[in-house]
């Protein structure tokens, strides 16, 4: 079954001053505990900050805001409430933060039963005999991936599909998924938090279109 990876919220700012997110600040507003600062992963300069929460880590530079989640138990079954008492409760408190863009990302990694058959498996899943190039990639070692891209009702949802090598040399498929929104108009707080509200319903849609491509040959 596919394995989740990476599994991260951004939004992208203009100009952010990570000198405003001190530990007082962060406690004052729910955002982190003070037990929360006694970790070696602990930084605050003027140009960065990060800290590390219970099951995530919260990164603010001054072209983003991130928030990464410590494992896929806590980004599947907490993640919604922690974005939303972390980047939510930020954007509130500082509304007139220059915002410019918000996502989401998780990466799945697709490991086959035989590790022999990667080639076969990719060749199946991404080239057709019909392709222009498909006689020139046709050698053994070949490899291939695939990108796919479009509207959904929130979001911009990017897929990137390649082939990668694992620590213990096993091949797989990583399936990188983006949902994407550009931030227009006004009320780009509120655009923010309405797409926070989404972060269940994307992690869903990626384990459902892994689990789809990977039916019949992964582990």
């Amino acid at each position: 079954m596919p394995k989740l990876v990476n599994y991260t919220a951004v939004v992208a700012a203009a100009n952010l001053n990570p000198t405003i997110f001190t530990q007082s600040w962060l406690t004052k507003f729910g955002i982190l505990k003070e037990t929360d600062f006694h970790k070696q992963s602990t930084l605050f300069t003027p140009l960065a900050v990060n800290a590390t929460g219970k099951g995530f880590t919260l990164m603010v530079v001054p072209e983003r805001i991130q928030i990464g989640f410590l494992s896929a138990d806590v980004a599947t079954r907490s993640g919604q409430t922690i974005l939303k008492r972390s980047i939510g409760t930020i954007i509130n408190e500082l509304p007139h933060t220059p915002l410019l863009a918000v996502g989401f990302n998780f990466d799945w990694v697709l490991v086959p039963e035989d590790s022999k058959e990667i080639a076969k498996i990719e060749k199946k899943l991404f080239i057709s005999e019909s392709n222009p190039l498909a006689k020139e990639f046709g050698s053994p070692n070949a490899n291939f991936g695939c990108y796919l891209s479009k509207d959904i009702s929130w979001a911009r949802l990017k897929l990137d599909i390649k082939p990668v090598t694992l620590k213990d040399n096993e091949p797989a498929l990583q399936m990188t998924f983006n949902f994407h929104l550009d931030l227009e108009g006004e009320d780009k707080d509120k655009s923010v938090c309405a797409f926070l509200e989404n972060w269940d319903e994307a992690c869903e849609l990626s384990e459902k279109l892994s689990n789809r491509l990977g039916k019949g040959w992964s582990k």
